[in-house]
């Protein structure tokens, strides 16, 4: 039981992340009730990835450069890896500690530096790692914990409340909305399967998704649609429909709980990335250890926030790109599963994995269409020529 509630909350570290809420409360301003579809589709790709890429027959479905260099070469898969986990650590970590640092600012103590407590929530997450690595797991089950348990109290509240009505374009299911709901499941990668088995993996997929489309249906039954299309914090009007001011206060500490979890989440897989890469002597030894990441992690998201990277008009486009990054890294990840482990029979495997592959990099250019292509793309272009 300890072994799967630490999983979960792993699995769902980033779908409870402040990120992943605007996301979600922006489809459903977008589609409405239609925004299900999308969503189940999504969890059908992150459990067919789950299924590929955590081969638990295969040694090499525990190690993320094992399983990626028979494919594309050991120096090539190194720099996927980089490429595909350092990124969205530093610009979305740095998005949601200063979203989180709003929050508290904005809903608990007006007179409190937001700065000062975004980089106190850094330092709480790099500072797990220095005591023990139970400290790093058990917190994040706790943050995770806290924010589910926020947006069940909010859904409770909710319940039978009718928002206003407003004039708008209808709902429509447009199909970037696919590329979207794509990216509230990326977290699914963060599971090693060690020695639990694949099934409990499958089991959290159904609390994730009955969690999301429980908060869509809150937010469109609460919310005006254009409202929520069109704002920034849909996840803020939706809490405050449901139960005024203390509603506010829930989401307050859902958005500090996610924020610590999504980025405790990330910096663990960035930590396990770099073990795995100075195992194969691609790093220096020191980078295998708990405790340098998290210190190297600390004072880079905290210059980055200190340089006003948070406040720069595009940081919305650089977490975009980071998490389009992420998304082509599981597709590579994917296609190299045709030639992983023995889960599958071939013909099977190598139509999955192609498949999934696929749908991953088309809902990256799905998003990239839906926002600054130019930016976008030369941002990729420059982290994966630096990697």
């Amino acid at each position: 039981m300890k072994a799967y509630l630490i999983m979960t909350g792993f699995i769902l570290s980033w779908l409870v992340s402040p990120e992943s809420l605007a996301i979600s409360g922006r489809m459903a301003g977008l589609s409405g009730r239609m925004a299900l579809v999308p969503l189940a589709a999504a969890l059908g790709l992150a459990a067919l990835c789950t299924a590929l890429i955590h081969d638990r027959r295969s040694p090499e479905g525990r190690n993320e450069l094992a399983s990626l260099s028979p494919a594309y070469g050991r120096t090539a898969a190194s720099a996927m890896v980089m490429t595909g986990r350092i990124p969205v650590l530093l610009f979305a970590s740095t998005a949601m500690l200063v979203s989180a640092g709003f929050a508290f600012n904005e809903i608990f103590v007006y007179w409190f530096p937001n700065f000062l407590f975004a980089s106190l929530l850094l330092a709480l997450v790099c500072g797990l790692p220095l005591f023990h690595e139970k400290a790093v797991l058990w917190g994040q089950t706790l943050f995770t914990g806290i924010a589910v348990l926020g947006l069940l109290i909010l859904m409770v509240m909710g319940m039978g409340r009718e928002g206003p009505e407003a004039a708008g374009p209808a709902p429509s299911l447009s199909r970037h909305l696919f590329g979207m709901a794509f990216l509230l499941f990326l977290g699914f990668d963060f599971y090693r399967p060690g020695n639990q088995r694949m099934p409990a993996v499958y089991i959290t997929f159904v609390p994730a998704f009955a969690l999301t489309a429980g908060w869509v249906l809150l937010a469109v039954a609460l919310v005006p649609l254009p409202r929520l299309a069109g704002s920034s914090l849909p996840h803020l009007l939706v809490a405050r429909a449901a139960g005024g001011d203390t509603g506010g206060y829930v989401i307050g500490a859902v958005i500090i709980s996610g924020a610590l979890s999504g980025v405790n989440g990330l910096l663990l897989a960035l930590r396990r990335t770099l073990s795995d890469l100075a195992g194969k002597r691609l790093l220096p030894k020191t980078l295998a250890q708990e405790r340098p990441p998290a210190i190297l992690a600390f004072i880079l998201i905290e210059t980055m926030m200190m340089a006003g990277v948070a406040g720069n008009e595009r940081i919305d486009a650089m977490v975009r790109a980071s998490l389009i990054l992420w998304m082509i890294y599981l597709g590579l990840r994917c296609f190299a599963a045709r030639i992983q482990g023995q889960e599958f029979s071939l013909p099977e495997k190598c139509c999955g994995s192609l498949a999934a592959g696929l749908i991953l990099f088309l809902a990256g250019a799905l998003i990239m269409g839906d926002s600054d292509f130019g930016y976008i793309l030369r941002f990729q272009v420059s982290a994966i020529s630096f990697f």
